[in-house]
């Protein structure tokens, strides 16, 4: 659990071992046999069977929810997206959302204390990130994983809990865990990094060098609420190209490998916020935006 978005490589591991089974089969040497043809599907189907013993598959395929889908352009499939439960709204955005609100109510200092950088209200945003951390990510690996296990094993895509580290592979995370080294890393990496994010901005914003920045919430209501119901959607087409962008193979090298050490599916995901777009917005409506961004990987790489 926690804060890095892992990846299980089983069926990666398996097609290789297939197409490598497959490709050698036309350089047999003398005392290595063809393997006859219903033998190796066989063989194959055997692979396959592993597979599907090893791993959770969804009982139906991925579809596209009725917004990005004209053929579901119908008032009743709109109607059940947005106000079903589960649907868009509940419970999770309306959940991220108050949080939002009462997070920046009672835990965010200030724009006229953030002219300047001061230790005190960098502290205040630190403690209350490395708070929602804990929380967030901690809760979902306390109910899913240790100690509670909730649903054990169901839903899960690799068949085994990630601690304690398999023999093989296990000097590879700090402490020989891979929960440890989440742990770390979340905890200093991760919160540093959405900490300086979140000041620099509230700094910016306090000097006015954002232009376009308004905080009156009344100034513009229609586009306040705008853009508060448009982050859950703008999230799908920012995630999409953010992952795209971090497989690039400079980025994936030097930054995102991180996150694909963990073929185990857990709760851990070092959490990335980029710089929103700076045309005309409410200061406060990016904080739903990050929240979006950071709370709720916990809850989607749970992988469970």
């Amino acid at each position: 659990m926690w804060f890095r978005i892992e990846v299980d490589h089983t069926v990666s591991k398996i097609a290789r071992s297939l197409s490598s089974s497959a490709s050698s089969s036309s350089h047999f040497g003398p005392s290595q046999p063809r393997m006859a043809k219903a033998e190796t599907s066989a063989t194959a189907a055997k692979g396959a069977g592993a597979a599907a013993d090893r791993e959770w598959r969804p009982a139906y395929p991925i579809t596209f929810a009725p917004l990005f889908d004209p053929a579901q352009w119908e008032l009743g499939k709109f109607s059940a997206y947005f106000f079903g439960f589960p649907g868009f709204f509940a419970p999770w955005n309306i959940l991220y959302f108050a949080l939002t609100v009462a997070s920046h109510h009672y835990t965010t200092p200030p724009l006229e204390a953030c002219r300047t950088f001061a230790a005190g209200w960098l502290a205040q945003l630190f403690l209350r990130n490395m708070a929602l951390l804990w929380i967030f990510a901690g809760g979902w690996h306390a109910l899913l994983y240790w100690p509670f296990r909730a649903q054990g094993l169901e839903k899960k895509y690799e068949r085994r809990f990630p601690d304690p580290a398999p023999a093989v592979g296990a000097n590879k995370w700090i402490l020989g865990s891979q929960t440890a080294e989440n742990v770390f890393v979340s905890c200093s990496s991760g919160v540093l990094t959405w900490t300086a994010y979140e000041a620099i901005f509230l700094r910016l914003w306090a000097v006015g060098a954002i232009p376009g920045a308004y905080f009156d919430w009344w100034e513009q209501p229609l586009w306040s609420c705008a853009q508060l119901l448009a982050i859950p959607i703008w999230r799908e087409f920012h995630f999409y190209f953010t992952h795209r962008a971090m497989h690039w193979k400079p980025l994936y090298k030097r930054v995102h490998y991180l996150h694909h050490k963990n073929v185990n599916p857990g709760k851990t995901a070092i959490s990335r916020a980029l710089l929103r777009s700076l045309a005309r917005s409410h200061a406060r409506a990016r904080a739903p935006d990050d929240y979006h961004v950071l709370i709720s990987n916990a809850r989607g790489c749970a992988g469970g």
